[in-house]
């Protein structure tokens, strides 16, 4: 995994992507796409601004991306998915 840096909130690593990184962005969009992102967040009860402080993106650009007019850029992929796969998980349980 590429560098990380501690002391920024909602921090992501940087530098060169893994490919479990590359996988995980396409998982994420993936998901938006086709609107399976947007159901895990109804079944958790989220609202679109609570969704979005949790990941540090726009209300307005989750909902482009779960309508599929957009796809999240891969920074905010990644915590995107981080989300995604916690909800899944809490959800399964």
């Amino acid at each position: 995994m590429g560098k990380s840096c501690p002391s920024v909130p909602k921090c992501v690593p940087f530098g060169p992507m893994t490919p479990a990184e590359l996988a995980r962005i396409a998982t994420a969009r993936e998901l938006a796409r086709t609107g399976a992102a947007r159901r895990i967040r109804l079944t958790a009860g989220l609202s679109l601004s609570e969704f979005s402080e949790a990941i540090g993106a726009a209300p307005s650009a989750i909902s482009r991306w779960e309508s599929g007019q957009r796809t999240p850029r891969p920074r905010v992929a990644l915590r995107y998915a981080a989300v995604l796969e916690t909800l899944q998980q809490v959800a399964r349980r």
